[in-house]
């Protein structure tokens, strides 16, 4: 996922919103909340005929462009007479989504990409400290976050707005926010502050100098010119950044939700799954085997619905070998030793091929991961490493977002009774071969 891209044609979208005006997390950034905004139409309250009619020329629909879209009373009628138009939806919000909300969100975005479209979620983060006086009555930008993981974890596409660009924010900030969310959003949207007379106070009590500039506002009615500051600086060490972990930075949130509904188009067949657009993830894989009963630990991870050895990605600044002694202590309890063995593959398989060992490991693989509903497909380079133990120790199941069962399992079993991807009855077999010489 490449560079910032040029700006799309506003045309293509219809812009609505729903509601009585005023949203209740009061922001001291909005400018929709000053007297002399005009709001856009209000869809909410059109028979299903002229929202359809009106949505005939464009590619999305926005439905709450000024407002918060779950705050809206009947937002699940609203949302279900906008997925009657056949278009890509799309939104932003600041709210904890979860438990009934959460479902029905997805089911949505699988009846709209039935049809070839999406519904693309924006969850705006400013910034990650010193956010309640911006945002007096939001959830924390760590609860955004989460909901942001739980959009992704049900197949919903999602970005993040990090916008308005805020004077006050720092690069490591930036730095920060995008490495907790860039594996759970397609990417980002940045953009200028408009300046309210709340937000100027603010600045000035803070003593952040600022250069203000006029700009119209050409989506508003009567396109009214506003004053606005740019930080243009911050945005391009986001994009920077954003481009080092392989997502975008979108100019408007129709150019990201074609971008997504386009992706998600894409057959990832042949050479195409190895492609230099998807994003590639360091991973450690710890494969625990006992020489006594020739058995090897699996686990059942809930989140992509195999069996398979424990293992996770890598944070921060550890190894591939540290991210795995990690991942099976917080899956399972476990406090192991990694053993110095060396082995190779005899083949490439469907969904795995091999590439140059990672020094100490046993084998290293790239593996291509499927996307679940409208996540984009991503492809995880594994470092394979082997554990050795003389009991079957009881694994506890630690981690139970992720594992719901665990359990020893021989190599003819784990070919022919689990559910797993290709990579491991092979990796298993060349285990036992490296065992044996």
């Amino acid at each position: 996922m490449g560079k910032r891209s040029n700006s799309m044609d506003k045309s293509s979208r219809l812009l609505g919103t729903a509601g009585h005006k005023g949203c209740k997390f009061g922001c001291l950034y909005c400018f929709t909340r000053e007297p002399q905004y005009k709001r856009c139409p209000r869809l909410d309250i059109l028979r299903t005929r002229d929202i359809v009619s009106a949505s005939i020329r464009s590619k999305v629909v926005q439905p709450a462009c000024d407002t918060e879209f779950l705050f809206v009373p009947n937002w699940r009628d609203y949302l279900d007479e906008l997925v009657s138009t056949g278009k890509t939806i799309s939104f932003a919000t600041k709210m904890d989504i979860y438990g009934t909300d959460l479902q029905f969100l997805s089911e949505m975005n699988k009846i709209l990409m039935a049809n070839g479209n999406v519904l693309n979620i924006g969850v705006t983060i400013v910034r990650l400290r010193d956010w309640e006086d911006l945002e007096p009555r939001a959830p924390s930008p760590f609860a955004r976050i989460a909901s942001l993981c739980r959009l992704w974890d049900a197949g919903i596409p999602t970005m993040v707005l990090m916008r308005p660009m805020i004077p006050l924010v720092t690069f490591d900030e930036i730095d920060e926010l995008v490495e907790k969310t860039y594996r759970f959003c397609y990417g980002y949207l940045s953009g200028p502050l408009y300046l309210t007379p709340a937000m100027e106070d603010y600045l000035k009590r803070k003593k952040i100098p600022v250069d203000v500039k006029a700009r119209i506002a050409k989506w508003q009615k009567g396109q009214p010119q506003l004053r606005v500051v740019e930080s243009v600086d911050l945005e391009r060490h986001l994009l920077k950044v954003a481009e080092s972990k392989g997502r975008k930075l979108f100019n408007n949130n129709i150019e990201a939700a074609v971008f997504v509904n386009d992706f998600c188009k894409q057959e990832w067949t042949g050479d195409l799954k190895w492609s230099t657009i998807l994003r590639r993830e360091p991973v450690g894989t710890v494969y625990v085997f006992n020489p006594n009963t020739k058995e090897f630990l699996m686990i059942f991870h809930r989140k992509l619905g195999k069996w398979l050895p424990p293992g996770g990605h890598v944070e921060d600044i550890e190894s591939t070998a540290q991210a795995a002694i990690r991942e099976v202590k917080e899956e399972l309890g476990l406090d192991l030793n990694l053993i110095k063995l060396k082995g190779k593959l005899n083949k490439d398989g469907k969904n795995f091929r091999r590439v140059d060992c990672e020094p100490g490991a046993f084998c290293t693989i790239e593996e291509f991961i499927h996307p679940i509903g409208a996540q984009d497909p991503h492809i995880h380079v594994d470092s394979i490493y082997v554990a050795i133990v003389t009991t079957n120790e009881r694994a506890e199941k630690r981690d139970k977002e992720e594992v719901t069962a665990r359990d020893w399992y021989s190599i003819s079993k784990i070919e022919h009774q689990l559910d797993t991807f290709d990579n491991v009855p092979d990796i298993c077999h060349a285990i036992l071969r490296a065992i044996d010489r």
